[in-house]
């Protein structure tokens, strides 16, 4: 699923993989908040960044805006919208969350 070309994502509470086979069915690709890239059962494990901590890093967008998801692309970092359950997108409060702040 994507917004405005913006690849979502749903966070999941656990790594459990009916959790994630069921974000699967909606559309979304799950993930997990952790302390190191990884992957759990199938399913990755990011580390949200900032605008300023370089590649490598995936961040979580504010919005479905194609110049923010631009600007993160020009850094060297991957752009995601956080979607929960219903499909709608999950607003972080400040532009840019970091791993913790979920």
């Amino acid at each position: 699923m994507a917004l405005n070309g913006i690849r979502t994502v749903e966070l999941l509470a656990s790594a459990d993989p009916a959790l994630a086979q069921a974000a699967r069915f909606r559309g979304h690709e799950p993930v997990v908040v952790t302390a190191a890239p990884s992957f759990v059962n199938g399913i990755r494990g990011v580390v949200f960044g900032t605008s300023s901590s370089g590649p490598g890093t995936m961040v979580r967008l504010d919005s479905a805006d194609p110049a923010l998801a631009y600007a993160a692309a020009f850094r060297g970092q991957e752009a995601v919208v956080v979607i929960d359950a219903s499909g709608a997108a999950v607003a972080s409060g400040p532009p840019w969350i970091l791993a913790g702040g979920v």
